[in-house]
């Protein structure tokens, strides 16, 4: 999953591995957090909500969420990691995702598209 906040983009991947009860989170392609739990999952006929914590849909999520999917296997480090790295390509030659892109005309990027900040807007 890719989504923003503050005009960064972030691609988010979530594994869980029910037989050893592990979940590990990816941020940007990296291991940012990992941990296990003791309890099986159970799927019923409850629905998917993304962008919302509880059943009261008062946790929304205040940015753009695109690029889901959902799998029946156990993603691989590597293939997290080349999922990201392709990904982030439709994304990378726009101002504000941290790199200085010259061949697009920018002279800086902060990783944001905020004025004064040291870099501007426009990444000029």
């Amino acid at each position: 999953m890719i989504f923003t906040i503050d005009n960064q983009w972030y691609h988010v991947a979530v594994v869980v591995n029910g037989t050893a009860k592990t979940i590990s989170l990816y941020v940007n392609g990296k291991l940012d957090a990992s941990g296990s739990f003791t309890e099986a999952i159970y799927y019923s006929g409850a629905s998917v909500k993304i962008g919302n914590g509880n059943n009261n849909n008062d946790l929304g999520f205040d940015g753009v969420i695109d690029y889901v999917s959902f799998s029946g296997t156990i993603a691989s480090a590597s293939s997290i990691l080349s999922s990201y790295q392709s990904l982030i390509g439709t994304i990378s030659t726009r101002c504000g995702n941290g790199k200085v892109e010259t061949s697009s005309g920018e002279f800086c990027d902060d990783g944001n598209t905020s004025d004064g900040d040291g870099c501007s807007s426009t990444c000029k």
